[in-house]
């Protein structure tokens, strides 16, 4: 088919048949493979080169990343791409995070377009839980801080008295 074919493969280890996510890379990581983006941060300096981007979703330039997962128990291994996972995408607002299951729900790959949207609107969504719970940490560390002072000037009073 004469495409530029990239595949990224990450193996994992760990329990196949569990429930519950995993973590698989940093947002950042896949926001650079995806978008071909070089930095290792997402800042204010980033460009993306509109080429390339255009050369994905137009499907003339693949790019796809694959999970290899082998059971710690013994019991099978299971490869997939991100873009044939079914349910919705996660990252993990405390550690930014990319999180699947090992044996996720996986249906015929979604278009690159799609992924990436995908992929940004859970980590815009991620960004902003961790905001909102930074902004409550923020309040409630300055009511306690507020609260010490307090203590510390009542105590020096009643101690003085």
């Amino acid at each position: 088919m004469e495409k530029i074919f990239m595949i990224f493969i990450n193996n994992k280890f760990g329990n196949l048949y569990s429930n519950t996510r995993n973590d698989v890379t940093t947002y950042n990581n896949l926001l650079r493979l995806y978008l071909g983006i070089e930095k290792q941060r997402l800042t204010s300096k980033i460009t993306i080169d509109g080429n390339l981007i255009y050369k994905r979703i137009s499907n003339q330039e693949i790019v796809s990343y694959g999970v290899f997962v082998v059971d710690n128990k013994g019991k099978g291994a299971k490869f997939f791409l991100l873009e044939e996972i079914k349910e919705p995408f996660y990252v993990n607002p405390r550690n930014t995070m990319f999180q699947i299951k090992y044996n996720p729900k996986i249906d015929e790959p979604i278009d690159y377009y799609s992924f990436c949207m995908s992929l940004i609107d859970s980590i815009l969504e991620s960004l902003q839980k961790s905001l909102n719970t930074t902004k409550t940490e923020i309040i409630v560390l300055s009511k306690i801080r507020e609260e010490i002072i307090s203590i510390k000037q009542n105590r020096k009073n009643e101690y003085e008295r």
